[in-house]
Formats: C-alpha cells, structure tokens, sequence
C-alpha cells in the first residue's frame, strides 16, 4: 500500500557564487514530505528514477543517508518514462513477496538549475562519492531509443519521434493540417486548465489553444506541428517521493488507516523499440494488452474508473493511449491528466511521471468510515451557520447585511457573537491563505496580497523540526499584523 508521498519544485534564482541544489536534495525534501522521520528510518529498500541532470555512483545509498534510514538496500533504474510506474510495479510484488518491507521510491532532476548555471559560465555542483562506493544495482536494461536506421536518418531523440507519431495520427483520421492543429491544440489546452488547478505544476499560467499551437518569441517551433508549449518542459527542477509497505508495517509504524492507498494492479509490456520496425505508428500494441490486462487484474471496467492520468510528454502519446484503451479525449466529466501533463505539470526526464501516482492519491475517495465523519463534521457546521447568521440578524433587529458599519462592528464585537465570530474568522483566514489545492485562495489571491512566494523551498522539514520553537517571531506590530491583533483584541 501508498503510505506517503511529497513533491518538490525549487525555483530559487539561479546564481553561480552561491551552492546550488543538486538532485539529492529535493529527493530528500519529497521524502521528508512523504513521512517522519520514524518511518524513514524504517526504510529497508531506496529505489531511485535515473538522473541525467547529476552522476552519482550510488544516489539510493546517498539518500538514505541524508534521511536517516538504518538499515536499508538500494536499486537504480534505467532510462524511460515509464519507469516509475514500473517500479511501484515492482515494489508492490516485493513487498508481498516478502522480499522488501517499507520500500522509498524517489526521483529528483535540477536540470532547469544545470543550464542556467552553464549559461552564466557555471557548473552544476553534486556531492561526489569516492570510488570505494560501489556502482548502484541497475533494475533492467535501458530501452534503445533508436536503431542503426533511426541513427541514419537523425531520428535519434523525443522530440523528432513523436511529431512523426501525430503525422501518421493525422493521416489515419483524415483530417487537414489546420483541422488536426485546431483539435490537438485543443486537447494540449484541456490539460493546461488541469495544471492550473494543480498546486504542484511547473506552469500554472492559462493558455488557449491557439496560444498553444501558435509560434512566437516565446513558443518557438521545436519539431512540427509541435511548437514549444506541446513538448515534455524538462527545463524544471523537481523531485517526489513514494514510500509503499505492507498492512503489517503499516501498523507496526502507527500509520493511520486513513492515509492506506492501495494499489489494486499494475502491468507492463513493451512496443517495438525501433520505429522503423513498427508496422503502424498510430497504435500501441503494448498500451492495448496493458491496459485489457490491468483492468482484468483489478475486476474492472473501464466506465468504473473515475480519474484517469496517461503519459502526455507528447499529445500524440495521449492520443495513441486513448484510443488504444478506448477513453475518449474530450469527455469533460473524465480528463485524461490529473496532473497538468509533462508540459505543464512539468517533464524531469525518467522522472516526469512520479507526481502522477503522488496526485492520483488526492482523488482516492475516503473510506465509508471517513465519509460518515466528514458528512457529520459538515452538517455541523452547516447548523453553526445558520444559526449564527440568525442570532446576528436578531442582534440588528432585522437583517444584519444592511445595518450600518458601526452598528455591525458593535455586533460582531458583542460577547453573544463570539463564538460564531471565531468560526467565521477561522474560515475566512483557510479560505484566503490556505494551500489552494484544498479549494480556497482562488487565482493564489490571498498569497499575492501578501507577498508570499509559495511552496518553493528547496528542502522539506520534518514534523519535529516543524513543532520545534526557534524564539519568538520577529514581526513588528504593523500594518496587516497590528489589524488582526486588533481584532481578535476585539474578539
């Protein structure tokens, strides 16, 4: 089962004279997200994404060591986008098996960081391990991105390959160019909107298709029809972070029930590398099996699936996927991203699907137990409100809503609307200053009013480091500060 998760996006300004963030650390900081330190000690088994943006012989063991885990097994992955889907995959079987207990999967890329600093005449700095360390256990072998034909011909990387996909997408639907730019540039919009609701994307900035599709100074053309806002954004610095485990040692370590994820079944499978050996290039023989075997494992059918996330480093590997599983790709009631896409929510290469399973997890409906309590907690809520509402509109003799400033300041001051006073005060603080991905703080509103940057810090803490007092705050008694005191004075 999921029993944690973290994401981390560092945004600091790029500056050659001071330290920079190497991969290491934001994997470290998602894991310190993902569970306290009680549990990361208790971690047996580290199993790292494969990183191009720093070379370490060993990142598994480098990790464990920056988070304190005892005893613990590493493993490396190789080069692919699927990657971390197969080693949840993976993990899940070892666990069952017995052969892992509390498993750590972690990814982390700084390349946004890597190129600025090379383009100010500077280097990416990474903690270097001696040559005592042994080179990292690889978990397979890495997929050939291209053949002896591909490499003839240029057709060596992503960004070439797949604008050949929506060709040959093109061509099988019958559609002409402006047609097909229109309905793709439409897609690649749809999954902007989710990343502008999705508090961990990259890019959160709204854009239309045409805005999309069309090149400019600031989305050129990479490979036709693909501009730059319809490619993989590996330009990012980024890590997460999963940690899965059994029921038993979930118990063992105090995890609370309703943090449980399970997983109910994984596949893989495998097209034909070279894509000169390929007979169509708008299908997937592998997505078809995979996805026909994984909704057998689970018992499923594919209408009882509610949220739905497929590999979009491209939108022609959406729309292969889509139509091989028979989703289709404009269903408002069911988009095919819940994180934003690998242009938006952003691409860290091998990594660029980790956050997919960590923003699956907000989706998973709570228990029947869970939603008893929080139907429960809600009506009572509902009954405060409306009751306060009413004792103001007694104290106004009348409707409070059109009694005069000061009649109403006399009010809310007044001992019997105390106690609905300090719910409403609560609620209006969340709704303006809370994380926005729990509903509030539409448009980042109340962060903008105060200047606050956001969640880009470029390490996480622990729940004990959080608790832990360092004095009193430094803040003088002033402008918004000195209002609030003013009124809980009042209060």
């Amino acid at each position: 089962m999921l029993i944690g998760y973290g994401q981390v996006n560092h945004r600091d300004e790029i500056d050659p004279r001071t330290g920079s963030v190497e991969p290491v650390d934001l994997m470290a900081a998602a894991a310190r997200q993902a569970a306290d330190s009680r549990v990361l000690e208790a971690v047996d088994s580290i199993r790292v994404v494969n990183i191009l943006s720093a070379r370490y012989r060993d990142p598994g063991l480098l990790l464990g060591e920056r988070i304190g885990a005892a005893d613990f097994t590493t493993l490396y992955s190789p080069v692919g986008g699927n990657v971390p889907q197969s080693l949840v995959n993976q993990a899940c079987l070892d666990i069952r098996r017995g052969r892992a207990g509390v498993v750590l999967l972690a990814g982390a890329e700084t390349w946004r960081t890597r190129r600025g600093l090379k383009a100010k005449g500077g280097r990416l700095e990474w903690t270097v391990q001696g040559d005592s360390v042994p080179m990292a256990e690889v978990a397979g072998d890495d997929v050939p991105m291209d053949g002896d034909a591909e490499t003839r011909i240029g057709l060596d990387r992503p960004a070439y390959v797949y604008p050949l996909f929506e060709q040959a997408l093109r061509i099988a639907n019958d559609e002409s160019i402006e047609d097909h730019r229109r309905r793709v540039g439409e897609l690649w919009a749809r999954f902007n909107a989710v990343a502008v609701g999705n508090p961990h994307a990259w890019i959160r900035k709204p854009a239309t298709a045409e805005e999309i599709t069309r090149p400019g100074p600031q989305n050129r053309m990479i490979s036709w029809p693909y501009t730059k806002l319809m490619n993989s954004n590996n330009m990012v610095d980024q890590g997460a972070a999963l940690i899965l485990t059994s029921v038993e040692q979930a118990q063992r370590l105090q995890i609370p029930a309703e943090r449980w994820v399970y997983p109910q079944a994984g596949t893989d499978a495998h097209d034909t590398p070279a894509i000169a050996d390929r007979d169509e290039l708008h299908r997937s023989t592998a997505i078809r099996i995979a996805g026909a075997r994984v909704l057998e494992l689970a018992d499923l059918r594919l209408d009882d699936v509610d949220y739905v996330d497929l590999y979009s480093c491209f939108p022609s590997a959406v729309q292969v996927a889509a139509a091989e599983l028979g989703l289709a790709v404009d269903d408002p009631a069911r988009p095919l991203t819940v994180t934003g896409g690998l242009t938006f929510a952003g691409g860290p290469w091998s990594n660029r699907h980790a956050s997919g399973p960590d923003r699956m997890t907000d989706f998973i409906p709570p228990d029947p137990v869970t939603l008893i309590a929080w139907r429960q907690r809600l009506e009572s809520w509902q009954e405060q409100y409306r009751e306060g509402v009413a004792a103001l509109d007694r104290l106004a003799g009348g409707d409070f809503a059109v009694a005069g400033h000061k009649e109403q300041d006399k009010i809310l001051a007044s001992a019997t609307a105390g106690t609905f006073l300090s719910l409403l005060f609560e609620h209006t603080i969340e709704g303006m200053y809370a994380n926005p991905e729990y509903g509030g703080n539409r448009g980042l509103a109340g962060w903008k009013d105060i200047r606050y940057p956001g969640d880009i810090q470029p390490r996480g803490y622990t729940s004990e480091e959080v608790e832990r007092s360092d004095g009193r705050d430094p803040v003088d008694n002033t402008g918004i500060v000195a209002d609030v005191l003013k009124f809980l004075g009042a209060v």
